[in-house]
């Protein structure tokens, strides 16, 4: 028997039935069956945001034995935003996040100015002092605005070699040289990867082909790397 070696996290987009989309309220018998699905390959959980039914994820997530960092969506709408930090400090005081991710891609989305992102960033630390918080972001928006990380608890990047256009033969050599660029801005913190793929279908950026044997390539060689 292959004996299965648990991935430490998995990122969790729970929309798998046709029309659902991020904003679609997904029913409760759908993330259970999805969560206890993922058991036998994963420590811990990503999710991305704690409106439209995320926010019943941590908790049934940690019931089942998983870890869990919380992601909280960040947009233009500041009222939205505010109460999506306001529910994630509630899960995390209710003691189901292990980790908070303040914001994906906000800088790379021209969403927030890096200044607005490092202001959300320290209210959730202030709120959660004992908790590790940190934003999501394009590896280079991280280089090119190194304050950001510098708030951050650890560096939580997304390294995308298909969406750079690069060949799956040269892929891990470019996330590799992706993840050494980050290591003056991290300071000696911890980088966990956010993101990374390689699609299975889609059309094709530069060199970076979409198929099956690609995809599967590229995630055997990650998990080497």
């Amino acid at each position: 028997d292959d004996e299965i070696i648990k991935l430490k996290w998995i990122d969790f987009g729970p929309y798998t039935k046709p029309g659902q989309n991020p904003g679609s309220n997904l029913p409760e018998s759908q993330i259970i069956t999805l969560l206890d699905s993922l058991l036998p390959y994963t420590e811990g959980i990503r999710t991305y945001g704690t409106q439209g039914g995320l926010e019943k994820i941590p908790q049934l997530a940690k019931a089942r034995g998983l870890k869990v960092m919380v992601g909280i969506y960040l947009s233009q709408d500041l009222v939205v935003n505010n109460a999506q930090i306001t529910k994630a400090i509630e899960i995390a005081n209710a003691g189901y996040a292990d980790m908070l991710i303040v914001g994906g891609e906000v800088l790379y989305n021209d969403f927030l100015s890096p200044a607005q992102l490092i202001g959300y960033i320290n209210d959730v630390k202030a709120a959660l002092p004992t908790i590790p918080v940190t934003t999501a972001e394009v590896y280079d928006e991280l280089i090119q605005h190194p304050e950001v990380a510098n708030a951050c608890d650890f560096i939580f990047p997304n390294i995308y070699p298909y969406y750079a256009g690069q060949p799956v033969e040269c892929a891990m050599q470019w996330l590799d040289q992706a993840y050494q660029s980050l290591l003056p801005v991290a300071n000696s913190k911890d980088i966990i990867i956010s993101e990374t793929g390689w699609k299975t279908a889609g059309p094709s950026v530069g060199d970076a082909i979409a198929s099956f044997e690609n995809a599967i390539r590229y995630h055997r060689e990650l998990l080497a790397w």
